[in-house]
């Protein structure tokens, strides 16, 4: 025979997958946010200096 299952169980299982998937998502979020600010920070450390060929031996000689 087939078990009949109360309201309080179906309420108990559905609020802990609805806590679990609350949790998944907003670890997702935080995650994409974490690398989206890293790449941004990479991306802004490769920037490319432009120099005129007239100042490049100046800047050499300022830098060494």
């Amino acid at each position: 025979m087939h078990k009949k299952r109360g309201v309080r169980s179906i309420l108990i299982r559905s609020s802990k997958s609805q806590a679990a998937i609350f949790i998944i998502i907003s670890l997702i979020i935080i995650l994409s946010g974490v690398l989206y600010f890293f790449y941004q920070r990479q991306s802004v450390d490769k920037e490319i200096e432009i120099i005129q060929p007239e100042a490049a031996t100046v800047k050499l000689y300022v830098e060494n």
